[in-house]
């Protein structure tokens, strides 16, 4: 499996939920935007075991994708962000 080059990701947007970011991913991928999620405070294999998270997903994409994401998910970031 090929290493990932973080440096070539750009942090989009961190959702509480992980219902949010597959919400988030869905509307992206939709578009040929690629993602890359990160679970802050968990490791691989926790989130494995647990199942889920309660500290957020982390959403990434392409820096070269970045400004184009934003403007697809804009409207959804700012409601979530409005029921929080």
């Amino acid at each position: 499996m090929p290493k990932t080059n973080y440096d070539e990701w750009k942090l989009l947007y961190t959702c509480t939920q992980e219902m949010e970011a597959d919400m988030l991913e869905s509307f992206l991928n939709a578009e040929n935007i690629k993602t890359l999620r990160k679970y802050p405070g968990f490791i691989d294999i926790t989130r494995i075991v647990v199942g889920r998270t309660d500290l957020g997903v982390s959403i990434y994409v392409r820096e070269s994708q970045y400004t184009e994401a934003l403007v697809i998910v804009r409207d959804i970031i700012d409601s979530l962000q409005e029921s929080e």
